[in-house]
């Protein structure tokens, strides 16, 4: 909460980042309000995330750290703690208040907004689409963050409307197709690729920028496709 709140100074940003990575998997510790706890005895056993709703601002701090590590720890989180609510289906799945475990214990409430958080952040993203700036600025932006995955198909619902958006990853290259709704741009930005290499089969043209290890090019309304040569290595492990 202090990374998110934004009062980590920053000679200390890394290393308070480091030990949250380290500590926030830690086995998690009944804390309910209202009920006398020891909060000294809680932070020297180094209690870990253990209820859904936490994973908002966990998953938020994660991506911030702007990663292809960061990425997978995201992905691979939202599959170890979600599986069993996928596993023991009730009510309508992935939505229970509190995490499942392995014999299909420990559920609360089963239709629960807590259990609803990789929702957003497969939208905004794996499939990368959000919104950064206020409305009056009419622009999306675009960056999909593949962990690693081979491929991803969605439409994201934004204000501006739907937002489809499908990738694949396939020996070393990288093809995108999206739509940007009509009256709108978007800021495309792709991390870990060669920016010489880009592509585009709708004719745009357009000059990259680099920016840490995003490239990043802004484009207009209507549907876009595009090539482009990158790092990213897709397991072939099954998804």
């Amino acid at each position: 909460m202090a990374l998110y709140s934004g009062i980590v100074p920053p000679e200390r940003l890394a290393a308070t980042r480091a030990w949250f990575v380290a500590h926030f998997r830690n086995p998690g510790a009944s804390l309910v309000v209202g009920l006398k706890k020891n909060y000294r005895e809680l932070l020297d056993q180094r209690a870990g995330l253990g209820m859904p709703i936490m994973f908002y601002w966990a998953f938020t701090e994660i991506y911030k750290m702007d990663t292809a590590e960061a990425a997978h720890l995201a992905l691979s989180q939202t599959r170890e703690r979600w599986a069993n609510m996928v596993r023991f289906l009730q009510d309508v799945g992935t939505l229970s208040e509190s995490f499942v475990n392995d014999q299909g214990g420990g559920m609360s409430e089963s239709c629960h907004n807590y259990g609803s958080i990789p929702a957003y952040f497969l939208s905004s993203y794996l499939l990368g689409v959000r919104i950064e700036e206020s409305l009056a600025h009419k622009r999306i932006v675009i960056n999909p963050r593949p962990a690693d995955l081979a491929k991803a198909s969605g439409s994201v619902v934004t204000p501006f409307g739907p937002v489809p958006v499908a990738w694949q990853i396939h020996e070393g290259e990288w093809k995108l197709r999206f739509t940007v709704p009509d009256g709108i741009s978007a800021e495309i930005r792709l991390p870990d690729v060669d920016a010489a290499t880009l592509n585009w089969n709708d004719g745009v043209q357009g000059n990259p920028l680099v920016a840490g290890r995003n490239t990043v090019i802004m484009l207009g309304s209507g549907t876009h496709e595009l090539r482009v040569k990158t790092k990213h290595r897709p397991s072939t492990a099954p998804k």
